[in-house]
């Protein structure tokens, strides 16, 4: 009762919403700008360091550690050290586990 008292409408079609659709192009609110153009694409990934893998792999084991803990202990910047990690689940030497963590897989010891 209370949409109906600040004036709301029954819609069962879409030709009962065009019905009720302002005419003309939307109105812009002062204040608001033009939106910001977004990327078509992301972001490169960042230049990895070629001591970056060697620092990440030392660092792993069969046991689990969270991914937050192996930034903090190989130094490197968040994006490089997860880069790393992705490169590493693509080639299979590690695997993701719940709760933000990775583990080394047995088959990459060899």
């Amino acid at each position: 009762n209370e949409l109906i008292r600040q004036g709301a409408v029954l819609v069962q079609t879409a030709a009962d919403v065009l019905e009720h659709l302002p005419a003309g192009p939307p109105q812009r609110q002062p204040g608001f700008g033009e939106p910001k153009p977004q990327p078509i694409y992301p972001a490169p990934p960042p230049e990895i360091p070629p001591n970056a893998r060697l620092a990440v792999i030392a660092l792993l084991s069969p046991d689990p550690t969270t991914v937050d803990d192996l930034v903090r202990r190989c130094h490197l910047s968040a994006s490089v050290a997860v880069a790393v990690l992705l490169e590493l689940e693509l080639a299979g030497r590690i695997e993701s586990l719940p709760g933000g963590r990775v583990a080394l897989l047995p088959d990459a010891l060899d």
